[in-house]
């Protein structure tokens, strides 16, 4: 199994050559011109992840800490580094059977192996394709299936295009209101022309409930999927605009309080010294009275 730390997934810039993924038996990336071909499994090993989704395009490390998971990670290294990924339904089980795993995930290729102690590797994997579970064809020592990749429907047309641009502004506004988001994001988010690759870019970093996440991985029609984006991105502009209202209402009362316990203070100074001002003033006219009483010359 997996044990994630926390982390925030980032979307993949091919440089120079372009991925093609097809079904296929087990094979090693095989380069052809400018593209690299990397096979899907039509029966491939499944690492069951706590607490995360990936999505088609973006990278991320995971932990391995658990027997099963370090035997499958040891046994598909270095021949074969395409396995799949899917979530577990409820994060506590410490040992999922299939019934406790969603039925689509992503096939992944892992790009990198570092053992971190003998207990514990981390490895980082970069997200191929939607693929859907149809048969689990083995349980020990570790899981695996019989898949299907899913290919997206894109339909072509203006609502689609509409969509797209009211997404990515809701997310650039998004990260405008979120201080922990750094504003190299906006960069990102508008350098992504694919609505395909931008809902799962922003379903990846801007949505952070698992079951939600699981429901973006399985929709496969992407203007679906970024009606529905756009109803989570809607809301959480919509609490962080309210957040940020609250947090000036605070700070404007904060502000005056402290305006007025300031004055409180200068006034209270004042009158002080006023006051010890006065108590001179009578014990000068204390001892006056004395010395004429007295008849003591000057």
């Amino acid at each position: 199994m997996v044990e994630e730390k926390p982390t925030k997934p980032t979307i993949i810039v091919p440089e120079g050559k372009s991925l093609v993924i097809k079904p296929g038996t087990p094979s090693q990336e095989q380069p052809q011109g400018n593209q690299q071909q990397i096979s899907i499994p039509e029966i491939s090993a499944v690492l069951p992840v706590r607490n995360t989704v990936v999505f088609p395009g973006t990278m991320m490390p995971l932990v391995i800490g658990r027997a099963k998971s370090r035997k499958l990670i040891e046994d598909v290294l270095p021949d074969q580094r395409v396995v799949v990924l899917v979530a577990q339904k409820d994060a506590s089980v410490e040992n999922p059977t299939p019934d406790d795993l969603y039925e689509h995930g992503t096939a992944v290729v892992i790009l990198k192996l570092l053992r971190t102690s003998e207990e514990a590797q981390t490895i980082i994997v970069h997200g191929l394709v939607r693929v859907r579970i149809e048969e689990y064809v083995q349980t020990e020592p570790y899981f695996r299936a019989r898949i299907t990749p899913l290919e997206e429907q894109v339909p072509e047309g203006k609502e689609i295009e509409a969509r797209l641009i009211d997404v990515r502004q809701k997310a650039l506004r998004i990260v405008q209101l979120s201080p922990n988001i750094p504003d190299e994001a906006q960069m990102v988010i508008n350098s992504i022309d694919q609505p395909g690759a931008l809902a799962d870019f922003l379903a990846a970093n801007l949505v952070s409930d698992v079951a939600v996440k699981q429901e973006l991985l399985a929709e496969t029609n992407v203007l679906k999927r970024l009606e529905r984006l756009e109803k989570i991105l809607y809301h959480q502009v919509e609490v962080l605009e309210l957040s940020g209202q609250l947090q000036e209402k605070v700070r404007e009362s904060i502000d005056k309080a402290q305006r007025e316990s300031f004055l409180r203070e200068q006034l209270k100074a004042i009158k002080k010294e006023l006051g010890q001002i006065d108590e001179q003033s009578a014990d000068i006219e204390e001892l006056t009275k004395k010395v004429n009483e007295s008849g003591m010359s000057e």
